[in-house]
């Protein structure tokens, strides 16, 4: 537990809908840095936060390239 005067679960109030088709949905941000870094950004901005994970690309620029345009894509969506 995070902090003991919160729910156990937050959750982000982002409407996240019109990016299903371009994103895999998790409610497990991990157990460390992410998830704490994560419930601490819905504590105080609920409806401005969004995690968004990027997975390991082993150096490969076209890698990162590809996760960069597919996060742009997400960002323009939701704004």
């Amino acid at each position: 537990m995070i902090n003991e005067k919160l729910p156990e679960f937050l959750e982000t109030k982002v409407k996240i809908n019109k990016c299903k088709n371009d994103i895999n949905f998790s409610y497990d941000a991990g157990m460390f840095v992410c998830n704490n870094l994560y419930f601490h950004l819905l504590e105080n901005f609920q409806d401005k936060t969004l995690f968004i994970h990027i997975p390991d690309c082993n150096n490969d620029e076209s890698e990162y390239k590809k996760h960069a345009k597919t996060i742009n894509q997400i960002i323009t969506k939701l704004i």
